[in-house]
C-alpha cells in the first residue's frame, strides 16, 4: 500500500492547491457561473482523488487489522494510479486554469510518480484483477467494517441461494406455505442520537433497551418519545421513533421492542405450488 498511499497523498496535495486557487478566482464560489468549465473539471478530479483516498485508507485499515485482501490492494493501487494520471493529464491540458505554481505541479511529475502510475495501470495487472473477479463469479465478500451491513449481505446471500429456494419449493408443493415472524428488528445503530433532556429521559427509562415493564412516565416531549401500552400481556412503556442514546456498555446496533416502523413490521409471504 505504500505506493498507492504515496500517489494519492501527492495527488491530494495538488488538488488542495488547485481548489484554493479556484476559490480565490471565483470569490469563494460566488462567481462560479463564470468558470463553469473548470469548476466541473476540478470538481470531478477532486472527487476522483477523494474516492481513491478512501479506497486506499480502507485497504490500509484491513492490513492493520490482519485482514489484508489482495483484490482490494490491487484495486486501490490501480484507482490511485488512474486518479493521479487523470489529474496530471488535466493540468497539462489546462495549465492556465489550475492556478498552480511550478513547484506544486512538479509534485506529480517526479520519476517516482510516473513509474508508480505506469505500474498501477499496467495492462497485465488490470487483466489479472479481471480474471480474479471472473473466477470468483463477481461475488462480493469484502470486509464491510459494519456489523449490520455484513448481516444484511449474508442474509441476502442465503435467501437468494439455490439451496434455499429448492427447500422453499419442496415445502410449498401441494400446500400453502406461509413465511412470517413475530416482530421485526431495527438497525438502531444507525438511529440518530437523542441529546439533552430527551436523551437523559430515554436512558433513565429504558437503559440499553427499547421497552420497560409496568406503568411509567412517558415524558413531556412533543412529539412523544415513549408510549404507555396496556395489553393482555400487562403494562409496558415503549420507546417511540428512531432514537438511540448513550448507555453503559454501548447501545445495541440491532434490536427490537420499541415502536419504530421496522420493529413492529412483520413480513407475511404466502407461497403455493
Amino acid at each position: 500500500m505504500a505506493t498507492a498511499r504515496s500517489l494519492i497523498d501527492s495527488a491530494q496535495l495538488v488538488v488542495d492547491a488547485a481548489l484554493k486557487a479556484h476559490a480565490a478566482v471565483t470569490s469563494g464560489g460566488n462567481d462560479v457561473d463564470g468558470y463553469q468549465v473548470h469548476t466541473e473539471r476540478l470538481a470531478y478530479l477532486a472527487t476522483q482523488v477523494r474516492a481513491a483516498h478512501e479506497l486506499v485508507s480502507y485497504a490500509e485499515r484491513l492490513g492493520a487489522a490482519g485482514k489484508s485482501d489482495t483484490a482490494i490492494d490491487e484495486c486501490a493501487l490501480i484507482y490511485a494510479s488512474e486518479a493521479t494520471h487523470a489529474l496530471r493529464f488535466a493540468i497539462e491540458a489546462a495549465w492556465g486554469d489550475f492556478g498552480l505554481d511550478a513547484a506544486t505541479a512538479a509534485t506529480l511529475d517526479t520519476s517516482d510518480v510516473r513509474e508508480a502510475i505506469r505500474a498501477g495501470l499496467n495492462r497485465e495487472r488490470i487483466e489479472a484483477l479481471g480474471r480474479a473477479a471472473l473466477t470468483n463469479l463477481g461475488q462480493n465478500h469484502i470486509e464491510l467494517e459494519d456489523e449490520v451491513a455484513t448481516l444484511t449481505r449474508d442474509a441476502a446471500d442465503q435467501l437468494s441461494s439455490d439451496d434455499f429456494w429448492a427447500f422453499v419449493e419442496h415445502l410449498a408443493t401441494g400446500r400453502r406455505l406461509v413465511i412470517t415472524s413475530d416482530h421485526g428488528y431495527a438497525a438502531t445503530g444507525y438511529f440518530p442520537d437523542a441529546d439533552g433532556e430527551v436523551g437523559q429521559f430515554l436512558k433513565k427509562t429504558f437503559s440499553s433497551g427499547r421497552s420497560a415493564k409496568g406503568v411509567g412516565e412517558s415524558g413531556p416531549f412533543v412529539p412523544p418519545v415513549a408510549l404507555q401500552i396496556n395489553s393482555p400481556h400487562g403494562a409496558h412503556l415503549l420507546a417511540v421513533g428512531r432514537w438511540k442514546w448513550k448507555s453503559q456498555g454501548g447501545y445495541p446496533t440491532l434490536t427490537h421492542g420499541g415502536l419504530s416502523l421496522l420493529e413492529v413490521l412483520s413480513p407475511f409471504v404466502e407461497l403455493t405450488k
